[in-house]
């Protein structure tokens, strides 16, 4: 392959000049200063309706098992327990 024309203009219009390590740290550490995200004011929203449902759902559960804890009806299930152990284990 041979190659012709103008690949001597690079060189003209683009001088040799070390590249020090220092230059380049200080390229990295602007760039990473600068960049962040920002997120919508809906996306803001949703991700805090879907933090409340999900402490309204908690909120439920824990206080049916206070009362079931109280009221002295609540039952523990060894199977249950057993199976959730094992499927654990295996995961």
């Amino acid at each position: 392959m041979k190659i012709e024309g103008r690949y001597n203009n690079y060189d003209r219009y683009m001088p040799n000049r070390p590249v020090h390590s220092s230059e380049i740290k200080d390229e990295s550490i602007k760039i990473s200063s600068a960049s962040s995200v920002n997120l919508s004011e809906t996306t803001q929203k949703i991700r805090k309706e879907v933090a409340q449902n999900d402490l309204s759902r908690n909120d439920e559960k824990i206080k049916a098992l206070k009362a079931a804890i109280k009221d002295g009806t609540y039952q523990i299930s060894a199977k249950e327990i057993a199976a959730s152990m094992m499927k654990a284990m295996t995961e």
